[in-house]
């Protein structure tokens, strides 16, 4: 943290200063620089053991239409975001489509578990977020017996997530740091269950969630970094 001070001069929880520093110098951040800027920006990195055990455990619950992995078009998404920056929160909803689980998109000033009236909304439709209502499908995935449900009867003593959100200048600042020395073609969201132990994030333990992967010709998943979710909701 030390020397990310003195080269960078911000604060570690001040987002926005990462990023007005950064763009006036990331032609001059090494591959290194970036990953350590990346463990700050999403607070940690999930170790492989984690994510791999995590992976299994999500796809041993017993409950038909659950997506393992979600693809996204890099460019799109970052062009998306970049767009309409003017939005405080990213915020990712579970969605039930037609019995399959998805996800949608809302950019909004609110950080509660509702959609908003002004939120602009996405809906994830062949690895690119489709402006489009999905209020509904939104609705389908937490109505009785539904698929929230359905994994709240297999660990009752747990919330289900409904949403995970981001601060939009923490989604703004990964895109642009993941791409600086990797031409990045898709992102994939793999989804997980958080182990027993989660240390500082007890409150999520056992809970599903998602990993965030960028993907890079050439390589696999184990030789990327795994960032973490955001705040799961509720």
């Amino acid at each position: 943290m030390k020397n990310l001070e003195e080269n960078f001069g911000y604060q570690e929880k001040d987002v926005s200063l990462i990023k007005d520093n950064f763009q006036m110098s990331i032609e001059k951040i090494s591959t290194d620089k970036i990953l350590e800027i990346l463990g700050i920006v999403f607070k940690e990195i999930i170790d492989e053991e984690t994510l791999r055990t995590g992976a299994a455990a999500y796809t041993e619950i017993n409950i038909s239409g659950l997506t393992k992995e979600f693809l996204i078009d890099f460019e799109k998404f970052k062009n998306i975001i970049e767009t309409n920056n003017q939005y405080s929160n990213c915020k990712f909803y579970f969605l039930d489509n037609n019995g399959i689980l998805n996800i949608g998109l809302a950019l909004s000033d609110h950080n509660e578990i509702e959609l908003d009236v002004n939120d602009l909304l996405f809906e994830l439709q062949d690895e690119e977020f489709i402006e489009a209502d999905f209020s509904e499908k939104r609705e389908e995935y937490i109505k009785p017996n539904g698929l929230r449900d359905q994994i709240q009867l297999l660990n009752p003593s747990k919330e289900v997530t409904q949403m995970i959100r981001y601060e939009l200048e923490v989604v703004e600042i990964y895109n642009l740091l993941v791409c600086h020395s990797f031409k990045v073609e898709k992102l994939k969201f793999k989804m997980f269950k958080y182990p027993l132990d989660c240390g500082k994030k007890s409150d999520y333990s056992d809970r599903i969630s998602f990993a965030v992967n960028p993907v890079l010709t050439g390589l696999n998943d184990n030789q990327t970094n795994s960032f973490d979710a955001g705040d799961l909701k509720p």
